[in-house]
């Protein structure tokens, strides 16, 4: 099975989950442990925290999407802390994936070789191979 048809069937897998997740938000079919029904998460208070925190200088077009994008979280995932919980850890995986991603497919092609990538690698780790420097790996 090729790389793009392994995508394409898990993404088929994945969404058919996704909306049988939708409709059935609230049904016996949402299986979840009983203490979780009695999870909080309050919107504003999320709100009201970040406004606390000093502002970073942002530019207009990035913090309209980022906004925009708080907004939809909030409305998505509202009265779903699991939930919530689980799509904003996903998004925090996706830069490290990413990373791992290209760093394999530069092994496979042998551009690995390269001193500058070793050193672009070896800055990003601190020099410790991967790495925290005492032996244990980056997670």
């Amino acid at each position: 099975m090729s790389g793009w048809n392994l995508a394409i069937s898990n993404f088929k897998r994945e969404w058919r989950m996704l909306l049988r997740a939708a409709r059935f938000r609230g049904s016996a079919l949402r299986r979840c442990p009983r203490y979780v029904d009695a999870l909080t998460l309050s919107n504003q208070a999320v709100k009201d925290r970040e406004d606390a925190r000093p502002q970073v200088p942002t530019p207009p077009p990035v913090r309209v999407a980022y906004d925009v994008l708080c907004w939809f979280i909030d409305v998505v995932f509202e009265d779903r802390p699991i939930q919530r919980f689980w799509f904003l850890e996903t998004v925090a995986r996706m830069p490290y994936f990413a990373y791992s991603s290209v760093l394999h497919l530069y092994e496979t092609f042998g551009w690995w070789r390269s001193p500058e990538l070793r050193a672009v690698h070896a800055a990003r780790f601190g020099g410790t191979g991967g790495t925290r420097g005492d032996g244990a790996a980056w997670s």
